[in-house]
Formats: C-alpha cells, structure tokens, sequence
C-alpha cells in the first residue's frame, strides 16, 4: 500500500505562496494563500508560512503549495529537496505535470494533487488546508475521497450545516500520484472513519479499485456518486481534471459488483452519509410509516414501494394516527427494532412546536427518519427531512448497505 501517512499525519506543515502575485483568478491568488494560513492555524504541530516573496523555504514536513502554475516548479524545486515528505499542491499545473512528477519522484515524494483545489482535513491532528473561513468541523465517522474540489466542498459544507462530525476530507485533483485506491487503502486503516462518500470521474486503476472496495464494504460502509453518465457529463469530466473517463455502466457495475453503493445524485450522496452516520442499525430490513395526515402517508408508502423498501407487514402501514394526534400517539406506535419515517403534516392546537420538541427528545437511540412537511422548527439532534423524496431515498440507500452486508449482494 502507497501510505498517505506523510499527507494527512504530518508532525509540521510549511505552506508555500507568494504574497505578491498578480493572480487574479484561480487557486494560486494571495487570497487564498492567506486563508488557508488561517485555517493551518489550528493544526496540532508545528507550521510554517513561507511568503516566496519575502521568504525562504523551511522544509516542513507537508508542504502545501499555492501559487500560480508559471511560479511552481520553481518553488517545488526549491521546495522538495528540502527534506519533505508529502506535497499537495492546490493549485492547478495545467502544462507543467510531466515536471512537477518528476520533481516529487526523484525524491520519492508523494503528491497529492495538482489541482487538489482544498488538500486535506484530518479532525484527529486538526490538519486543515482548505480556504473558506471559519471552517472547524467536529470528529466524527465520516469520510470523504473527492476528484472534484466543489463536490467535496458543497459535501463539507451540508455536512457542516447539520452538525455532524468529520474524520478526513482528501481532494484528489487530477491524480498525478495519489489516487482514489491510496486514500480508499488509508481510510481502510483509520479507525475513526465508518461512512465514506466517493466522487469520481475516472479511474486509472479499476481491478485494485474493486478490490479495495470490496475489502471496505466487508466493515465500512462505501457510497459512491460517479461524475460522467452522459455523454456531455463525460465531455465536461475530460475538461474539468483531465479525467479520461470509460464507459459509465461498465464503472458503475463493478463498483457494485464489489459491494459499493453507486448513487445518482449529490442530494442522495450527502443524504445517505447523514442517515448513516445518525440512524441506529434496525434490526429489520422493513420499514414503518407513522403519520398524522392520511395522504402523505400514502404518497410515501407509494414512492417507497416503487423504490424496493418493503414495509412491515406485521400491522397496519401506514399508520394514520389522524390529524389530532399528540406526541404521545407517536411514541406508542414507533417501534425500536424497525426503521420508521415519522411524517408530521402541520402544525396545529394538537401537535405544536413543543409536541415535535417533545417527540425528539423521546426518539434518541431509535432509527427514526423524521418527514416535516408544515413549517416547523426542526434539531441537529434528529435525522430530519422537509422534501418526501430525499427522506426516502436517503432510507432506501441506506437500507440497500445493510442489505448488501447481510445478503452478499447490493
């Protein structure tokens, strides 16, 4: 395994950029350089802020390069036969890979872009060279391995936005050295990652990626969104990171045929990481509905029918508990040993703001997908949704991982 150690486990991290550039797009900006110093700021070990217009380079362990592509194998010549370990480089080399692989394989470097656009984030070492501000994820059990950087930053962002918790974030870029099977091999050793969402748009290396794949899925749960579908999808996928993609279904089968779950929008990509990371395992493969407005009810037992989610059979289902339930008629008929989606019509004199409150409090512990469809003010502290369609696709993809891990199949 080509160890990623010397990327996301450094013990000091030297940020290289130039102050004075005229850059007035892209990553190479002194905008950006400035806010990934602010977000390294965090970092547990030792950092270093190389200014190439004022400064010399220190040799940190990890250098992070951000410079335009016409000042950077310069910097990285200079750079690298330091006596470092890793190099990402967020910016783009467009025209000058062939010489900045060289310069990291003659000293037997790893590189982790160009084009990485946001690097890393590892919450453990509090490792961050992304650049929007004010970026502090909390630890948790998921990870994420993205080709693109403003896929694996809209992720971030959702992810942030509904307060779950993060172990590592790598942005590929456009693959020179490290690629999807390095990082997919690393987070097969961390401990601390349990979901992990994929973006791709290309592989190099496809036996080894199923492989792989099929080693995670035996204890992880692996999620994929593949970039490229249609022909125009796989046009923009060449231009984007100079991916060379293959045949999308042929892709796609073999992700599955190795136990991983290929998903078609970014919606159910992020859905599933939430329901995943948030939902107690059922002990049942079938699905409840309880509900306080007949329609949804059925609306929802239709759309899940029609997605392969079986409901129990054992009762009525839906259970319309009729539009005057309390809290308290919701709690009776949840059941903890099976998935329900709680849908919760409006609000009224007999279920208000502080009943769903109420029923929040009581559903902890409990695999239980919350629909809100009148104007409600919903927790971080409950899976929730306000579109029918995401609940229950995001219950149908994570269903379809406890199934394939029980069945031998997806």
């Amino acid at each position: 395994m080509r160890d990623l150690r010397e990327i996301l486990n450094p013990k000091s991290v030297e940020l290289i950029g130039n102050s004075e550039v005229k850059e007035e797009v892209g990553i190479g900006k002194p905008e950006v350089f400035h806010s990934v110093q602010r977000n390294l700021g965090m970092f547990s070990g030792e950092v270093y802020i190389t200014d190439l217009s004022k400064d010399e380079v220190v040799g940190g362990e990890l250098q992070v390069y951000v410079l335009p592509k016409e000042e950077l194998v310069e910097a990285m010549e200079r750079g690298v036969s330091s006596g470092c370990e890793g190099v990402i480089v967020l910016s783009s080399a467009k025209g000058y890979e062939e010489e900045v692989l060289e310069i990291v394989s003659k000293e037997g470097v790893r590189l982790l872009g160009p084009n990485s656009v946001m690097g890393v984030i590892n919450t453990e070492n509090k490792l961050n060279t992304t650049f929007p501000e004010e970026i502090s994820p909390k630890p948790g059990s998921i990870s994420v391995v993205s080709q693109s950087g403003g896929v694996g930053a809209t992720l971030l962002e959702r992810i942030l936005s509904r307060d779950l918790g993060i172990s590592k974030f790598i942005w590929l870029g456009n693959k020179l050295d490290i690629d999807e099977v390095d990082a997919l091999e690393y987070l097969g050793e961390d401990a601390s990652t349990r979901e992990i969402g994929v973006y791709l748009e290309d592989t190099k290396r496809g036996r080894e990626l199923m492989q792989v794949v099929e080693d995670l899925a035996r204890e992880k749960r692996v999620f994929f969104l593949i970039g490229g579908s249609s022909e125009a999808g796989a046009r923009a996928a060449q231009t984007h990171t100079s991916a060379l993609a293959g045949n999308y279904k042929i892709f796609r089968s073999a992700i599955e045929q190795s136990q991983g779950i290929v998903l078609d929008t970014l919606d159910e990509l992020f859905d599933v990481l939430y329901v995943s990371q948030m939902c107690p395992i059922p002990r049942r493969k079938e699905v409840d509905i309880v509900t306080n407005v007949g329609g949804p009810g059925i609306l929802a037992s239709d759309l899940l029918n029609s997605l392969g989610v079986p409901l129990s059979r054992d009762r009525e289902n839906p259970r319309d508990l009729i539009a005057d339930a309390d809290y308290k008629r919701y709690l009776n008929e949840i059941r903890g040993d099976v998935l329900t989606l709680v849908i919760v019509g409006f609000e009224s004199t007999t279920f208000s703001q502080k009943d769903l409150d109420n029923l929040i409090d009581c559903l902890r512990g409990k695999p239980v997908v919350l629909l809100l469809l009148g104007n409600f003010e919903s927790r971080r502290d409950v899976i929730y949704f306000q579109s029918m369609t995401r609940a229950c696709l995001g219950i149908r993809n994570f269903l379809r991982w406890f199934l394939a891990k029980n069945s031998g199949n997806s």
